[in-house]
């Protein structure tokens, strides 16, 4: 009995993914409040309203929800779309006790929310060449994968993205990350 071989098929992962454009018109419980409202409570600009039309505003930072006047206030500002969490791609630096993960992302809030780490420490405008060019910059300091010793070097280059981030931007990296829904 002779064997018919069946043809090799070959799948590629970006056929097993979802496409972008599913990903970023996927319904969300909550989406950030627009046009600069602050939270009463603890005045930080970081409001998230439920998408269902219940008219419950709830602050990301500090965790009060409200119903009503606030509500009301935010009624009429833009409607936040699923792009509100996409930006231009970043290389982070996310740690996790004594470790640093170096990565790219340009979801910012997803990742922090797959890897779960104690802090989001830099991030810093570039795409997988600048990642790449940092793995190779702190070489020495490898643990595993993205990962890296928080050597006195790693920390001084931390320090120094964190000031170069907002003299660039104008923002702490804590206000760029809270704008885009990850606690700090």
């Amino acid at each position: 009995m002779v064997h018919k071989r069946e043809p090799h098929v070959h799948v590629l992962m970006a056929d097993l993914m979802p496409k972008v454009e599913d990903v970023k018109s996927a319904p969300r419980p909550w989406a950030p409040v627009r046009g600069g409202v602050a939270c009463p409570q603890c005045d930080l600009r970081n409001l998230f309203r439920r998408t269902d039309g219940s008219g419950i505003v709830m602050c990301h930072s500090c965790r009060a929800q409200f119903v009503g006047e606030l509500a009301e206030e935010i009624r009429d500002l833009p409607e936040p779309t699923a792009l509100d969490w996409w930006h231009p791609p970043i290389v982070y630096y996310m740690r996790m006790s004594t470790l640093v993960k170096i990565g790219t992302s340009t979801n910012i809030r997803a990742r922090v929310e797959a890897i779960g780490p104690q802090g989001v420490i830099a991030v810093e405008a570039g795409d997988y060449a600048l990642e790449a060019a940092r793995h190779q910059q702190f070489v020495q300091h490898h643990s595993h994968r993205e990962w890296f010793h928080l050597a006195d070097e790693l920390a001084e280059h931390v320090a120094a993205l964190r000031q170069a981030w907002h003299a660039s931007t104008g923002q702490t990296t804590e206000e760029w990350l809270t704008e885009r829904g990850v606690r700090v």
